[in-house]
């Protein structure tokens, strides 16, 4: 752990004490003194004279810079709190998620959660000491999180009933419980999962009420019945392989639809399952580790995506110049200037070249070593970083978490048996267009804009390019020229189905409306898409998996015949989750 950061004032006021100037080193022996002397002896053992033994220093030094030993204490422990990232205020989930990084950090650190722990514990023999530990070091960082709630509630992303104080210590209790008790078992992606289970929760919109299983509604003529789904949708649904013959597994979807979002990984491999023939989550991780015929990068909108290898050498030239600079920004934010970000680049270059594949906690802490921040989200946007410039991306499965793996090792040359012809911007954007259009049309210029996350005169310039090759229709939408009724009469809906979080279905066009309707915060809010039942092409409730069964929360009462089919599915996802690798390549 790297030295204790001193405090120069009194943890009340923060101002310097006057007297002679102050000695850094002498400072930093007495913290360390007393932190050492406070994990042997607790507060009880912590007397002025075994500190300054143990420093090197006389008492009266010590007197000069605290007026006694619980003033002391009270430095020495916030010497071992990383201080609280400055909320960015652009998503209450996004603020959140960096704030409780930091305080996982703080509390993961061995010594650190040892101290806690210790003060925790015998904080009820010593009240003073503990009310000013809460009044001065707790409270300052508990009022930094209720401003971020009060401001979701502000700005209608919570609910206006929110409980600020219930919903503070839900969130620090999770984290701070886990560092307490099980101190080091941090598994990724542990804080984000707090912070978006807490947001479901204070979602604004009527109450999802308890999570039950599906089942025949109580009067199935008290289901909604809404207007049929319009010819053009039944198209986008067969468009995204929801209808008609299943395509064979990963690589087909991944062809098909272009580029997957892949940031929640049961989410990718859920929208392989609904698409294809897939009998596992296994198949995906066998495409991602075994076949490397998929990889997962930064594209696009700027998010993470499963795509087929060889695309990835036209679509990420075609779609990240665009993200460095947000990228930038965020590094910033996040306290990582750009020196420190080109350092924290050639250790993740220099890391995976040496070792081979690494996680992203084993990259962590070799940037951490270099002496580059990757605290809260900033080791997220350094590896961001390195992926947008080419030198990374995510490869195999190690266990249970995603590698990331050298492109040149991963993927060889980009002009070798696994790579690509040289980079052609205008025929990129040809491709992008007609390949969007296969997975997601009819739709419009501004779709494709906003799905690709380019500008509005690259979409118009690609779909121009294959004008050619695009259907006459009346209503105004580009598609492809098809082999169905351009109204769409033959294009059946869907089945009854339980789709993962962050389905394409939901994130291929500039609304997603014409799906979830009046649900909509129910399914999405705050950057946040929740796993989903769709019924006749509309969405018809959400679902979760409390102790790996499925549990589906219908808005409305459902019809017999569709709670029937939506538990026949959910037995599919629990079966398509759960099966053993053997199995899925049997």
């Amino acid at each position: 752990m790297p030295p204790a950061q001193v405090s120069t004032g009194s943890p009340e006021t923060g101002q310097r004490r006057p007297g002679r100037p102050r000695s850094e080193r002498a400072d930093r022996a007495i913290i360390e003194a007393a932190l050492s002397v406070f994990a042997e002896s607790g507060p009880e053992g912590l007397c002025i004279e075994r500190v300054a033994a143990r420093a090197g220093v006389g008492k009266a030094t010590i007197y000069r810079r605290w007026p006694g030993k619980e003033d002391l204490l009270l430095d020495a422990i916030g010497a071992l709190q990383n201080p609280l990232p400055e909320p960015a205020g652009e998503s209450v989930r996004d603020d959140l998620v960096t704030i409780l990084c930091a305080m996982r950090d703080s509390v993961a650190d061995p010594r650190r959660a040892r101290e806690f722990a210790l003060l925790l514990g015998e904080g009820a023999k010593y009240p003073r000491l503990m009310a000013r530990y809460v009044e001065t070091m707790l409270e300052p960082r508990r009022e930094v999180i209720r401003s971020v709630l009060r401001r979701g509630v502000a700005a209608g992303e919570l609910r206006p009933d929110t409980d600020i104080e219930v919903a503070l210590f839900m969130l620090t209790g999770a984290v701070l419980a886990r560092g307490k008790y099980d101190p080091g078992s941090f598994p990724p992606g542990y804080v984000e999962r707090v912070v978006d289970e807490l947001l479901l929760g204070l979602a604004p919109g009527p109450s999802p009420g308890p999570v039950t299983t599906a089942a025949p509604a109580p009067d199935a003529a008290a289901a909604p019945n809404p207007d049929p789904a319009p010819g053009w949708l039944a198209q986008r649904l067969a468009a995204q392989l929801l209808s008609g013959p299943p395509v064979e597994g990963t690589v087909q979807v991944a062809g098909h639809l272009l580029a997957v979002q892949a940031q929640d990984q049961r989410g990718a491999r859920l929208a392989v399952r609904a698409r294809s023939r897939a009998r596992s989550a296994a198949d995906v991780d066998d495409a991602l580790t075994r076949d490397r015929s998929v990889v997962v990068t930064w594209l696009n909108r700027g998010t993470l995506h499963l795509v087929r290898t060889e695309d990835y050498w036209w679509l990420h030239p075609l779609t990240t110049p665009q993200l460095f600079t947000g990228n930038t920004r965020r590094l910033a934010q996040e306290g990582v200037p750009p020196a420190d970000a080109e350092r924290g680049v050639a250790v993740i270059e220099r890391s995976l070249t040496a070792d081979g594949p690494l996680t992203r906690a084993q990259l962590a802490e070799r940037v951490a070593k270099a002496g580059v921040r990757t605290q809260g989200q900033a080791i997220v946007h350094l590896l961001m970083l390195a992926n947008l410039r080419g030198i990374a991306v995510r490869g195999p499965m190690a266990g249970r978490e995603h590698a990331y793996a050298l492109v040149r090792d991963w993927l060889g040359d980009r002009h070798g048996p696994r790579g690509a012809a040289a980079f052609d911007r205008d025929r990129a954007l040809a491709e992008l267009a007609a390949r969007y259009l296969a997975g997601h049309g009819p739709a419009t210029e501004r779709d494709l804009a906003k799905w690709a996350g380019l500008p509005l005169g690259d979409a118009r310039r690609g779909l121009a390019a294959i004008a050619g090759r695009l259907a006459d229709r009346d209503d105004g939408l580009a598609d492809l020229a098809r082999r169905r009724d351009p109204g769409g009469g033959d294009c059946p809906l869907p089945p009854p189905r339980l789709l993962g979080a962050y389905d394409p279905v939901l994130l291929g066009w500039i609304t997603r409306d014409p799906i979830v309707g009046p649900h909509g915060k129910l399914v999405a809010i705050n950057g946040l898409f929740r796993p989903f039942a769709m019924v006749a092409g509309r969405a018809v409730g959400t679902w979760s998996m409390p102790g790996g069964k499925v549990a589906l929360t219908p808005f409305a009462p459902l019809a017999e015949a569709v709670a029937a089919a939506l538990a026949g599915d959910a037995a599919e996802v629990e079966r398509f989750l759960h099966s053993p690798a053997g199995a899925a390549r049997g």
